[in-house]
């Protein structure tokens, strides 16, 4: 995910919701995620790799004994640091 591509920052945000702990606000974002994916060709692309990328990190975690610690440490490594959003004036 590129920093600031608004597109892989909606995917990210549409799993997160379809991974979430309510299992009401997960049973209404699947249709919403379908109608998001199908409106742009770009959108499915970045669910796909949003996707893929989590099924790599569940690996990680299996082969860690269920440990999200490497998945983090790698995560850490490749994705640049988050900056402070400023306030608006």
């Amino acid at each position: 995910m590129r920093a600031g591509d608004p597109i892989a920052e909606q995917a990210a945000e549409w799993i997160v919701r379809l991974t979430g702990d309510d299992e009401a606000e997960r049973a209404s974002a699947h249709a919403a995620f379908s109608a998001w994916k199908l409106a742009d060709p770009r959108h499915a692309a970045a669910a796909e790799g949003m996707e893929g990328l989590l099924g790599q990190l569940g690996a990680v975690r299996a082969h860690a004994g269920g440990s999200a610690r490497p998945a983090r440490a790698a995560l850490g490594a490749v994705l640049p640091p988050a900056r402070p959003k400023r306030a608006r004036r």
